[in-house]
């Protein structure tokens, strides 16, 4: 959840839609002004896959999630409003395998941080992305103590 003037509080997720197997999950959006109130938007604003977080960052909001399908690739949507969203081109959150980006947080000096997972053989592994314009992003290998 996230906090943008104008269009107030905005929260991303997934609903459960369907009450008999296989149930299927799709994208959500819901909106507040006051943090309190909550209106879930019909269809998601236009939000597709995975969407897993969302932040504000230089006057809009950016989602992050993971494109459907079996080498879904890591995806980012803009939005100025948090009920329009458009899917940005973003090359560089594909690979090989399955990627999924679960978090995103603007640092102090406006870059933003991605971080999910990918799949490596038979493990999972992290993998941080560092972005300065929010379409372009750097894989930044995790330091372990």
């Amino acid at each position: 959840m996230t906090y943008l003037d104008g269009p107030g509080f905005v929260a991303v997720g997934s609903s459960v839609v369907g009450g008999r197997e296989p149930a299927t999950a799709r994208p959500a959006v819901w909106t507040s002004r006051d943090g309190q109130h909550w209106t879930a938007l019909r269809d998601a604003g236009g939000l597709t896959d995975g969407v897993t977080d969302v932040v504000a960052h230089r006057g809009e909001l950016l989602a992050v999630g993971r494109a459907d399908g079996p080498t879904g690739a890591g995806v980012v949507w803009r939005s100025r409003d948090g009920t329009s969203w458009t899917k940005l081109a973003t090359s560089t959150l594909g690979g090989p395998a399955e990627q999924h980006v679960d978090r995103v947080v603007e640092l102090a000096d406006g870059t933003l941080l991605a971080a999910g997972s990918e799949l490596a053989g038979s493990a999972t592994v992290t993998r941080l992305r560092r972005s300065t314009d929010s379409a372009r992003w750097v894989s930044t290998r995790p330091r372990y103590l």
